[in-house]
């Protein structure tokens, strides 16, 4: 949570800075899925996840959900880097690609 936790509190001195936390999600979601891809046992070849990856999160519309998600917590909890990271946390857990798939 350290990592989290550095990172809201460069955002938090930032302009703007709603869309840096959503493409920062949207990459760590697409790199989780990759992951998971590589994973299985009819995993494609390697210079085939990122785009398989990035065409599945489209297809699932997560992106759909993450931005909304992300300006609701910065709304809700731009006063407080401990709870923001922990509502960015959950956008996160809550839009895994992989879950989706299943």
């Amino acid at each position: 949570m350290a990592a989290a936790t550095i990172l809201a509190n460069y955002f938090l001195h930032i302009p703007n800075w709603l869309p840096i936390a959503e493409h920062y999600i949207r990459c760590l979601l697409i790199f989780e899925y990759c992951y998971f891809l590589l994973q299985n046992d009819h995993s494609p070849a390697e210079q085939d996840v990122i785009p398989l990856a990035i065409k599945e999160y489209k297809g699932f519309n997560v992106a759909t959900t993450v931005y909304p998600a992300v300006e609701t917590a910065v709304q809700q909890y731009d006063h407080s880097v401990d709870e923001l990271c922990q509502a960015l946390l959950q956008v996160v857990l809550q839009n895994h690609v992989f879950l989706a798939w299943k």
